[in-house]
């Protein structure tokens, strides 16, 4: 009964931990960032997926397809996972109250507390991205697990713009491989963990006193995944960008996968278990309140 109750009382705890961290960045002037990811998405996503369908007599699309198209353009996973680790560059919070926080809660209970805001954020960036992607074409789109001849036959009535974006936006290697609920899951779910990874690096960092250089690896990890995801190569795969971008999973006509998406959430699974086994390590040897201004 008493390790019931602890179990509670620390449950609690960590739900209050993330409750806080995520109304005060709820706050957070920073979230004004979310204006440009907006507008960006509109102009290069939606804007996209609207002349294409007016091509193709007007016909509807499939509601998922832009939200799959968006996560599934190099450009966009580079400039999206650099505008949510802006918005959460501030977090974990060290401040002269942590101390007060940790005695009461205890050093495991205000990493988890934190880990679980990270993924609360996470989500929140990523079901925003969704709504924002897929109002414009609410009344314009249908909804079922198949895709739209917008997409499917597209390159079939307009060969001469094969290799335009409005052909690569949602490339054969998506659509031929399973259908568009199934693909947009997965790039949800990728997304997720891809932000919360990157989350779990700051936080690492942050546990060590070096925010800058947390940010800085971060930044060089979505830079350089992407730079590497252009041209698919074995290293495409030790980064997490490769892993995240569902088109590049598979080749454009033939069945068989470069690599099969169960083995990128086995590999997301691997690095985000290691790397939360590292911070809970590191949590109770660091001296938090020494390093209170994460620098």
């Amino acid at each position: 009964m008493k390790k019931a109750n602890k179990s509670n009382k620390n449950l609690k705890m960590i739900l209050q931990i993330s409750l806080n961290e995520y109304r005060s960045w709820l706050k957070n002037p920073k979230l004004m960032i979310l204006i440009f990811a907006f507008l960006y998405v509109w102009n290069e996503i939606c804007r996209l997926f609207a002349d294409k369908a007016e091509l193709m007599g007007g016909r509807k699309l499939q509601i998922l397809e832009p939200f799959i198209g968006m996560m599934n353009s190099t450009l966009t996973q580079m400039i999206l996972p650099l505008l949510f680790i802006v918005l959460i560059s501030d977090y974990p919070r060290i401040t002269p109250d942590t101390l007060m926080i940790i005695q009461r809660t205890g050093r495991k209970n205000w990493l988890f507390g934190h880990m679980l805001f990270a993924v609360e954020a996470a989500v929140t960036f990523m079901v925003s991205m969704f709504i924002v992607v897929s109002i414009p074409f609410v009344f314009k789109a249908g909804f079922s697990n198949e895709w739209s001849e917008v997409t499917t036959r597209f390159v079939i009535e307009h060969p001469n713009m094969a290799n335009t974006a409005y052909a690569t936006i949602l490339p054969s290697n998506v659509y031929l491989h399973g259908g568009p609920v199934v693909s947009a899951l997965f790039c949800f779910l990728m997304g997720v963990v891809t932000y919360f990874f990157y989350s779990m690096i700051l936080t690492l960092f942050a546990l060590k006193g070096k925010k800058i250089p947390g940010l800085i690896t971060v930044t060089a990890l979505i830079l350089v995944g992407c730079a590497v995801s252009l041209k698919r190569s074995l290293f495409t795969w030790v980064l997490p960008a490769g892993h995240s971008l569902y088109y590049l999973h598979y080749r454009a006509a033939l069945r068989k996968p470069y690599l099969q998406p169960w083995i990128s959430v086995v590999y997301f699974v691997i690095i985000i278990t290691a790397t939360c086994i590292m911070e809970v390590i590191m949590v109770r040897k660091v001296s938090i309140i020494g390093n209170k201004n994460g620098e």
